[in-house]
């Protein structure tokens, strides 16, 4: 069964500009009964900690396994680190919502989810570990105006909105992480 995004196809026209818009970063979620004792990323590797990530075919979870894989060389994680969190992986969504709502639930302890799924309404029922920047995995969303879009002025006033400081603002409130512009050459 396939699931998750295809990887992003250039359109057959090109693009007038292309850069990213926004970016988002990963947050560990736990429950707040779980039984991550001392609510530090560490207790993820620790003995019978229930944990859910996304299944390697989904962004998120590729972005987990290499997180894992950074912090393994962090200090106070260990060398190990990495294989032993992965051992406690108790199931693997199709999506942040699956992870979000099986912690929820409490069939979960802790998952791996990006920023912006742990705001809102879910926010208040979860506990939300800071992945420190040096392990992080960021991930980047492009923007652009595609050459022969069928509404080349609105798809430009788009792009600009989003690149506004009101887009980036509204971006910020739901999660993700503001980005300025790329220079682009004159067409």
């Amino acid at each position: 069964m396939k699931t998750g995004r295809p990887a992003p196809q250039e359109p057959a026209g090109g693009t007038r500009r292309r850069h990213r818009t926004a970016k988002r970063s990963a947050r560990s979620a736990g429950s707040e009964d779980a039984r991550l004792s001392s609510k530090r990323l560490q207790d993820l590797a620790r003995a019978g900690v229930k944990l859910v990530i996304a299944a390697d075919v989904v962004p998120v979870g590729r972005y987990t396994r290499q997180m894992l894989d950074k912090l393994s060389s962090q200090p106070g994680f260990g060398a190990k680190y990495g294989q032993q969190a992965l051992a406690n992986v108790a199931s693997y969504e199709e999506n942040v919502k699956g992870i979000v709502a099986k912690v929820q639930l409490g069939e979960a302890d802790a998952g791996v989810v990006y920023r912006s799924d742990a705001t809102g309404s879910v926010a208040s029922q979860l506990t939300t570990l800071e992945i420190p920047e040096a392990a992080n995995v960021i991930a980047s969303y492009p923007i652009a105006v595609v050459r022969g879009a069928a509404s080349p002025v609105l798809a430009k006033a788009f792009v600009e909105l989003v690149e506004s400081a009101t887009g980036q603002e509204s971006l910020k409130k739901a999660g993700f992480m503001a980005v300025q512009p790329a220079v682009q050459p004159s067409q």
